[in-house]
């Protein structure tokens, strides 16, 4: 049998490999045969490996882990599984794990790898919308309940990064079963970066008490001011460009292509600028610049500058 995981999404690849090795450990603790490859290694060990016979052997497993785009040219190595009916053997499984897409391709041996009766399986990104269900599920694997309130602090944190997001919500599980936002939010604290943008946020959204709270807080607790007057100047530049984008009917993949920015990204700031106006932001947006220059040359402080930016002037 052969199995193949592949896509962007490399935490959901890792973990479908993980599950495969586990429950195969479980099902044969004293006959399984158990091999892993990389993308070091060299087709002759698959070979040897698959060719290693035990005598208590009841099940072998070969996982290879990004081999494929190193051996896809390897005609010897593909006419030896197929003569192998490597395909078609039941007591032998080799999983082909791919940490990027495997999609219709010209080469004929990855093509043939893709053919039925191979099982495969791809691993892609997690949308917005579907993300607070993923953290509730993940919570459950540690035993614990999460509040919506939580999950939503978690994402506004890590965004859709699964690998951050899988170990904040296992620390978050350690320090109590039931995870709240306070605990979320003492646990995860969200960086400068992140203060910012939600505060440019709730500015879009009109929520001037938000957004004042965020940048206060920060210059209260000694934040670099040029930092955030940096950050502020590039999340709202992109705030600018994606809402010009939104003018001339751009979709969130279009736009995610045309701006370089991250999926995630790109989704959470069309919802912020969706109801505002490109005029608006274009004219904030000068006064961020026109204010670059008072700041670096002492005639505007950054408290004045946030103040502008609050009151829209």
């Amino acid at each position: 049998m052969i199995i193949i995981l592949h896509g962007i999404n490399t935490f959901l690849t890792k973990r479908k490999r993980d599950e495969i090795i586990a429950s195969y450990r479980a099902k044969h603790p004293q006959g399984l045969s158990f091999f892993e490859f990389d993308e070091e290694s060299k087709t002759r060990d698959i070979q040897t490996a698959l060719e290693t016979a035990s005598l208590f052997e009841e099940k072998k497993l070969v996982v290879c882990r990004n081999m494929l785009l190193s051996v896809a040219d390897d005609d010897g190595f593909f006419a030896w599984m197929g003569e192998k009916t490597i395909k078609e053997d039941s007591t032998t499984v080799v999983v082909f794990s791919e940490d990027r897409v495997l999609a219709e391709t010209k080469n004929k041996n990855i093509a043939w790898l893709l053919e039925k009766p191979a099982v495969m399986q791809k691993a892609e990104s997690i949308s917005a919308s579907r993300l607070p269900a993923w953290i509730e599920q993940e919570a459950m694997r540690h035993h614990a309940v999460i509040e919506h309130d939580a999950a939503a602090h978690l994402i506004d944190v890590c965004g859709d990064d699964l690998w951050r997001l899988s170990n904040e919500i296992e620390k978050c599980a350690s320090y109590d079963k039931k995870i709240t936002k306070t605990h979320a939010q003492l646990l995860v604290p969200m960086t400068m970066e992140g203060r910012i943008f939600d505060a440019l946020g709730a500015l879009a959204e009109g929520n001037i008490k938000k957004a004042a709270t965020n940048f206060f807080t920060l210059l209260k607790d000694g934040e670099d001011w040029a930092k955030m007057f940096g950050a502020v100047a590039f999340h709202f530049r992109g705030m600018v460009r994606v809402r010009s984008l939104l003018d001339l009917g751009f979709e969130k993949e279009q736009m995610r292509k045309e701006l370089g920015m991250h999926p995630f990204a790109v989704q959470k700031t069309m919802g912020y600028v969706r109801g505002v106006n490109r005029d608006a932001l274009t004219k904030t947006y000068q006064m961020i610049a026109r204010a670059d220059v008072a700041l670096k040359t002492g005639k505007m402080t950054a408290e004045e500058f946030f103040e502008r930016l609050l009151l829209g002037v």
